[in-house]
């Protein structure tokens, strides 16, 4: 899977151990979500970039079994 560059802000506590839940989980959405519109491109209906990731996600599921 190829990503562009994203860094996601992440809040740390004082001991330096990350406080967002389910980091992992959500880093694998927003970095799918990306490579769905870096594909399109802009100027869809909402509706399409949805299907387009449900798709794209069924793929990365299906090609992980």
């Amino acid at each position: 899977m190829h990503t562009d560059t994203i860094d996601l802000v992440f809040v740390f506590n004082l001991k330096g151990e990350n406080k967002m839940l389910h980091a992992e989980l959500t880093g694998k959405i927003i970095s799918s979500f990306f490579e769905v519109y870096n594909t399109l491109g802009y100027g869809f209906f909402e509706k399409v970039y949805e299907n387009a990731l449900i798709y794209y996600s069924a793929s990365i599921i299906w090609n992980s079994i």
